[in-house]
């Protein structure tokens, strides 16, 4: 396995987030970073992929640029498709982020310690950057868990895991689909919504994302993700108008840490229930707990609609 690890990152039309993030990973200074840019859809979001590319591709800190960049539009799941595989036709493993992923410094060395003692190791399928519920193991002695939460919002992967990846995941409707759901889930209400995704996108032609598939390959293999006990990644992307799925409130917007070597690995090579429960819990509350975390974003978005008024007053 070569030492250097490639940095995937996608980009479209959003410069001023490409340029945050480049002006972040600039404290990392990764060595190798492909750039995955999908065409404009017409002539007024030209300008703004062009600068986007334009600023990706001139990073400010020595690395090796490669480019992937398309002259037509494809769009965002067939890009991601094929662009990883254009990484992986040289590579055995790489980071992946998309443009609005904040990455805290510490996650270079980070994954690229992990990815190197567990290259083999077929438990392992996926390491996460970001950390969906760091005050829950803010008082962690180890420096990462075992999880079968799989998250996107910056990860690291293999390409033997890569391999077996397919958008359409036709496996899905082959499989007992109850024990799989039963050994991730922790409740009905988690179970079904996964299910209705999985159906959603089980032999999509045309599917509007690619998390879901990546997920269900993961689980459908029994493997394992690496969560880091601080949170090295957090998605920026929120509240926009030109956001592409997340157009409310971000209910995971934590800060970004740092891990302090040395990275401590756990004693056991086996999931966190503890947090995995808890984490299900979040992402798929119950319905008392939806209500009260509706009521709360409400007053959160009229607070800052409140203060943004204050500041243009004064």
């Amino acid at each position: 396995m070569q030492e250097d690890v490639p940095l995937a990152l996608m980009i479209f039309n959003r410069p001023d987030l490409t340029e945050t993030i480049m002006s972040q990973l600039a404290k990392a200074k990764p060595p190798i970073l492909y750039v995955i840019a999908d065409g404009a859809r017409n002539d007024e979001e030209l300008a703004k992929c062009t600068k986007a590319r334009e600023i990706a591709l001139n990073p400010t800190w020595p690395c090796k640029v490669v480019p992937f960049l398309r002259d037509h539009n494809v769009g965002m799941v067939k890009q991601f498709k094929d662009g990883l595989d254009f990484v992986f036709e040289k590579n055995d493993h790489l980071i992946f982020m998309e443009d609005d992923h904040l990455l805290s410094p510490s996650f270079y060395s980070f994954a690229k310690l992990l990815l190197k003692k567990y290259s083999n190791d077929q438990r392992i399928g996926h390491i996460n950057l970001s950390n969906l519920s760091p005050y829950f193991t803010k008082d962690y002695k180890e420096s990462y868990i075992y999880s079968r939460h799989f998250f996107v919002w910056g990860f690291a992967t293999w390409k033997r895991v890569w391999k077996t990846y397919d958008i359409s995941m036709p496996e899905w409707n082959k499989i007992n689909q109850l024990d799989l759901l039963k050994k991730f889930c922790f409740s009905s209400r988690e179970r079904k919504n996964i299910k209705k995704m999985f159906d959603l996108h089980s032999e999509n032609q045309n599917p509007w994302t690619y998390d879901y598939q990546y997920m269900f390959n993961c689980l459908n293999r029994d493997t394992l993700a690496i969560t880091p006990t601080k949170n090295l990644c957090k998605n920026i992307g929120f509240e926009r108008d030109d956001a592409t799925h997340n157009k409310g409130h971000n209910p995971f917007m934590f800060p970004l840490e740092d891990l302090i070597s040395p990275i401590i690995s756990p004693l056991q090579i086996k999931r966190d229930r503890k947090f995995d429960h808890h984490l299900s819990k979040e992402i798929c509350p119950g319905t008392i707990n939806m209500m009260i975390r509706r009521v709360s974003n409400k007053i959160i978005s009229y607070s800052d609609k409140l203060l943004s008024t204050k500041k243009i007053i004064e």
